[in-house]
């Protein structure tokens, strides 16, 4: 049997997709363990390019893969599974979907109210 090198070790568990007739590009996360499967898609666009995506990818089967090492593999990834559940049918939410915690982060920051140099005038009725 030949030795796998190195890169081959790296790329374990993601997968490139660049097809010309889909609207789609990028990478798939894809973590089996204990009959439960983890999938994830992270398009270039939303990363900024495939080097971009690639690294998202990297980061997130590493950070699985971390988790799955200290708990259940089973466990590990029903809670990945959960935690990048879609909720929208919609196709552009489908492909930007981010953890809930991140998305409830990022929804403060919009509410939260921002600084302007000018005061809006107020009523007193």
């Amino acid at each position: 049997m030949a030795k796998k090198s190195h890169r081959q070790y790296l790329d374990k568990n993601l997968t490139r997709y660049t097809r010309d007739k889909t609207s789609f590009q990028g990478w798939r996360v894809c973590i089996s363990r204990q009959g439960t499967m983890f999938t994830r898609y992270i398009p270039d666009r939303v990363y900024g390019g495939e080097e971009g995506a690639k690294a998202a990818a990297l980061a997130l089967r590493d950070e699985v893969l971390a988790a799955i090492a200290a708990r259940p593999a089973k466990e590990v990834l029903e809670e990945y599974r959960l935690k990048f559940q879609r909720t929208s049918t919609n196709k552009s939410e489908k492909e930007t979907a981010v953890p809930a915690e991140t998305a409830q982060s990022a929804s403060e920051a919009i509410s939260a109210p921002a600084e302007t140099s000018q005061s809006a005038p107020t009523q007193n009725i």
